[in-house]
């Protein structure tokens, strides 16, 4: 009897401790409700792990959550990593899902939320710099704000990674997918690479950054590098009445270097008035483009609404003078009407775009003329344009005018504007003397165009400056450029000419040569 009651006593005991093995949280079943681990550590919330976590530590996720707590402010350097099964964070409050107030890494997660985060630079923790990362992160994000870029400390770099991560606002009326509001005027470094942006918002209120997909708002540096197999797509739903792909604000200095691999796509707005365009500036910040050969793409219902040009400072180091579409439409000079349509067919789906800034050395006059060794007296000028600005003039197809021709000293400086700029356009009826007839030849290199050709019956006394121009027609509107004048190389006359030709073995016998240097011609 005694044996029994024992054996009972040990079932007994058994079952006690599995059921109090069942209610211990982090043993037994219930264990894989869990949010979070550091380590072997569980936690029953994201947040608790938070909370325990140090400096440098990596909290993995259990499963699935919906955060109860929103907007938590992190003062440490952490990594949340969702593992191999991409585990998904939803938050349905309209708070930031974090406050990020250090460096921080999210990695292998999905994320469905109704804003992003606050990204704030601190030295609050002896911090010279602070650098998130995203990397192979699902974001879709409702009407808040995705990113913002918090600068609050000078002298506290930030940088924000997006690597092989996808980020999707789907509110028709909401915030701009990144926003830098720089008060401390703190470099700003966004590194977009392999990932995909998907803007489907907009707003409809006046401020033009909340129609944006990238804002760049007040002050500091901010560059914006674009890499990979990367694409910025933005579909304005929001029914704003102008929208900007990249918006500049304020007094914030930004610089876009986009590679080759990249796309920027303007896609559809549900406004039949809107304009769209892909960089807008508004106050005295500036924007200068690096583009190494990225596709800028709109849809034809996007082109038929109405592009706006981008507002570059510079493209490629130099002033932008022309935007066209690349299947010849037309060229929009820099200084020309804000927007332009292209009615396309209805066999065309996309609509590409193409920028041109011009360079001086593109279009160059030659140093030093040549003259006849017989009468008639004639100058024969000569100057070269580069294949790379010939051939982006034909691939737009339009008509674009070149002119050669002599002008004297005297009436070229009466176009100076000052230092060395002048106006040609100034000239009106002056005497400007036309090369009636331009050849045209090919460099051996297949680099460069040459041209050449000859102006007779001038003044033999008379100093003339060597121009050589190009009008670019945009519509109405002609604008003209014209080679560089550089006294020393552009300025000559016949009698000048001949008398340097007299110092030559080969020309020191020529009569006709010291007529003209005598005044007898």
């Amino acid at each position: 009897m005694k044996l029994k009651n024992k054996r009972c006593v040990s079932w007994f005991l058994a079952f006690c401790m599995v059921l109090i093995c069942a209610l211990v949280p982090g043993a037994g079943a219930d264990a894989a409700e869990n949010e979070a681990k550091i380590g072997e550590t569980e936690y029953a919330t994201l947040g608790e792990a938070i909370d325990a976590s140090k400096d440098g530590d990596t909290i993995t996720i259990l499963r699935d959550l919906t955060l109860t707590t929103t907007n938590k402010e992190i003062y440490k350097n952490i990594t949340i990593d969702g593992g191999e099964s991409k585990y998904k964070i939803t938050a349905t409050d309209n708070k930031y899902t974090f406050q990020f107030c250090d460096s921080f890494t999210l990695k292998n997660l999905k994320l469905d939320t109704q804003a992003g985060f606050r990204f704030w630079n601190t030295s609050r923790n002896g911090r010279k710099a602070v650098v998130g990362t995203l990397e192979n992160v699902e974001w879709t994000v409702g009407t808040g704000l995705f990113v913002n870029l918090q600068g609050e400390k000078s002298g506290i770099p930030q940088t924000l990674n997006l690597i092989r991560s996808t980020i999707t606002k789907t509110a028709v009326a909401g915030d701009p997918i990144i926003a830098t509001y720089n008060k401390g005027g703190s470099d700003i470094t966004i590194n977009i690479e392999d990932s995909v942006l998907n803007q489907n918002g907009g707003q409809t209120n006046a401020h033009t950054g909340n129609k944006s997909m990238l804002f760049f708002y007040q002050k500091g540096n901010v560059t914006l590098n674009v890499k990979g197999n990367s694409t910025l797509n933005y579909t304005p739903l929001g029914k704003a009445d102008s929208v900007q792909a990249l918006a500049v604000i304020g007094s914030a200095t930004v610089t876009v270097n986009l590679e080759n691999t990249v796309r920027l796509h303007l896609a559809e707005s549900k406004n039949a008035t809107a304009k769209h365009g892909f960089l807008y500036r508004d106050g005295s910040g500036t924007a200068a483009v690096n583009d190494a050969g990225a596709v800028w793409s709109a849809t034809r219902a996007v082109a038929a609404e109405g592009i706006l040009k981008p507002d570059f400072d510079s493209y490629n180091g130099e002033t932008t003078i022309c935007w066209s579409l690349k299947d010849g439409d037309r060229l929009v000079s820099a200084g020309a009407e804000s927007s332009f349509r292209y009615e396309a067919t209805s066999e065309t789906v996309l609509c590409c775009f193409s920028t041109y800034a011009y360079r001086q050395e593109d279009f160059v006059m030659n140093a030093g003329a040549a003259i006849r060794t017989e009468a008639p007296n004639a100058m024969q000028i000569s100057g070269a344009i580069a294949k790379t600005l010939s051939d982006y003039l034909a691939e737009v197809g339009h008509n674009v005018t070149y002119e050669l021709f002599l002008v004297k000293k005297a009436d070229l400086e009466a176009t100076k504007l000052g230092g060395e700029v002048y106006n040609l356009q100034l000239l009106g009826g002056r005497d400007k003397r036309q090369v009636n007839r331009i050849y045209w030849s090919e460099s051996e290199d297949g680099k460069t165009l040459l041209f050449r050709g000859c102006v007779y019956g001038l003044d033999a006394e008379e100093e003339y400056v060597m121009v050589a121009a190009v009008t670019f027609l945009f519509g109405e509107e002609e604008m003209l450029y014209h080679s560089e004048i550089v006294e020393t190389d552009h300025v000559r006359s016949v009698r000048g000419i001949a008398a340097m030709a007299l110092g030559d073995a080969e020309y020191a016998g020529n009569d006709y040569l010291k007529s003209l240097v005598s005044g007898a011609t």
